[in-house]
């Protein structure tokens, strides 16, 4: 998935906000062109309804792709995060700020918020899905709830298309036994010792899901 998709995914731009933005029209996209005078480099935007970036070097006068190389540090790094920054910026003063969530992720953020007193927080602008569940009073988390394509969660799936997620933390013997359990996987970008990963397209049952967060919080010192 591209950073534009990632950063994208759920939202839907508004048109008219892109013009007030700064987009123009260059025939039947519209067009946005930023230019980084540390770096002599542009970013150059386009929308045919969906986002498409590029960055240009001036000075090699050709297209500079190395910031799409993920785990990186340096200059290149750099330049992802100036690219991710803008379009995150797009995403926050162009879109209708729709997420698209199944009625399952729905009802389970809804149950967190009102059972645990813990409110969603993004920490991530290359993961705008991601929203981690603070213990009230306490730093340290207890659950997280993002989409992602299914075969990032799934190893033996081959689609690509998003599923949203919860993550929670469990003792290592439960991980071990609910990993033969459909709908529960390995740990997604997390300790797979100590936490695991419930897809939320409801395979597991709402109340399984609640018995999961519980415990959860309850490991969390």
């Amino acid at each position: 998935m591209s950073i534009e998709s990632k950063i994208l995914d759920g939202y839907v731009l508004n048109t008219e906000k892109l013009l007030a933005y700064g987009f123009k029209p260059e025939g039947d996209k519209l067009v946005f062109q930023k230019y980084l005078p540390e770096d002599d480099m542009d970013i150059i935007l386009s929308y045919d309804g969906s986002i498409a970036g590029r960055i240009i070097d001036r000075s090699l006068d050709e297209e500079y792709t190395l910031f799409r190389v993920e785990d990186q540090s340096g200059y290149s790094a750099g330049i992802r995060r100036k690219f991710v920054d803008m379009i995150a910026d797009v995403r926050e003063k162009c879109s209708e700020n729709f997420e698209r969530k199944n009625e399952q992720t729905k009802r389970l953020e809804e149950y967190i918020i009102t059972e645990y007193g813990s409110t969603p927080e993004r920490l991530w602008a290359d993961y705008p899905t991601f929203r981690i569940f603070r213990k009230v009073g306490k730093e340290k988390w207890f659950a997280l709830i993002g989409s992602v394509a299914r075969n990032k969660i799934d190893r033996a799936s081959e689609t690509e298309e998003p599923v949203d997620f919860l993550n929670v933390k469990a003792d290592p013997e439960k991980i071990s036994e609910l990993l033969s359990v459909k709908g529960f996987f390995a740990a997604y970008h997390m300790n797979k010792k100590h936490w695991l990963t419930i897809v939320l397209d409801g395979t597991v049952a709402d109340e399984t899901v609640h018995e999961m967060i519980a415990k959860s919080h309850d490991l969390v010192k």
